[in-house]
């Protein structure tokens, strides 16, 4: 943060007996250096050509300078708005960026959605441990056949959010309507890792659905790992997006804070070089909008 430096300060004394006709150091103790410059400086004064071609113009610098003064401030101004707008854009951009992030991982945890069809039969089935912020990516969802179970009707593998979702096919669907089977998961190697025996009803155009929770098991350590690592991600990122911005938020009370010291510094010296009195107005500095 820029460090205020304040307006330039004057020595406030009694000028009353100072012969002001004509420019004199008489009095002044000086060096040999500063003598030799407060001579040239007295030449300088007061010379015809100064008097005929500088000091009649002082007036009129001193309204330019004040001018200046008055421009940089409303330029200071300008710049203060356009630096609160720019932070407010960027801070609600990152608060979208961070709401989008939230509600895609809602939707990704929650359960898939699959309309209903006509002589089908879905299933959708989500695999956990009993830490249910870990779904189990990887293993081997089945539903067998009510005909036979000691075979497999479908079967699929848990997405990284651990659903899968299992489809009987049309031709097949029909054969065995409204019947009862088993549910079974298995790890990749194909050990059964839990069997639900009558936990399907196959029926024409119904989706139902299924949580398994599995309990800890040498099998699904690896799974389990995947898991904590997808969740420990999740997590960082939605830290990092929170992060931001706060971040955004502190920078913009910071350049706000600096702008503000500018302009009050700036108008401390248009207050120190307008005449009292004056018609001019120095405006006031606007608080940093929170």
């Amino acid at each position: 943060m820029q460090s205020r430096c304040g307006p330039p300060k004057f020595d406030q004394q009694d000028w009353s007996q100072f012969d002001f006709s004509r420019w004199h150091l008489d009095g002044v103790t000086l060096d040999a250096a500063s003598a030799v410059f407060a001579g040239l400086s007295e030449q300088l004064f007061n010379s015809e050509e100064w008097r005929q071609h500088f000091q009649a113009t002082l007036p009129a610098l001193e309204s330019k300078a004040l001018g200046f003064f008055k421009d940089h401030s409303q330029r200071l101004r300008d710049q203060k708005n356009a630096t609160a707008q720019d932070f407010d854009n960027r801070i609600a951009a990152a608060r979208r960026r961070s709401d989008d992030f939230r509600k895609s991982v809602e939707v990704a945890v929650g359960p898939p959605v699959v309309q209903a069809s006509p002589n089908i039969f879905h299933l959708l089935a989500k695999v956990t441990i009993k830490d249910t912020r870990l779904a189990l990516p990887g293993l081997a969802v089945q539903i067998m056949d009510p005909r036979n179970e000691k075979t497999v009707l479908v079967q699929t593998v848990t997405d990284r959010e651990g659903n899968a979702i299992l489809t009987v096919p049309e031709e097949i669907a029909k054969e065995v309507d409204k019947r009862d089977t088993a549910l079974e998961v298995l790890s990749p190697g194909g050990k059964t890792l839990a069997k639900l025996p009558g936990a399907v009803c196959v029926r024409l155009n119904q989706v139902e659905t299924k949580v398994v929770t599995l309990p800890d098991s040498p099998e699904i350590e690896p799974h389990k790992n995947a898991a904590l690592g997808i969740l420990s991600e999740r997590e960082a990122r939605v830290a990092s997006l929170a992060a931001r911005i706060e971040t955004l938020k502190r920078e913009r009370e910071d350049r706000l804070h600096d702008l503000d010291r500018k302009l009050e510094d700036n108008e401390a010296i248009i207050a120190e070089i307008e005449p009292k009195g004056g018609t001019a107005q120095s405006s006031e500095v606007a608080p940093s909008q929170g």
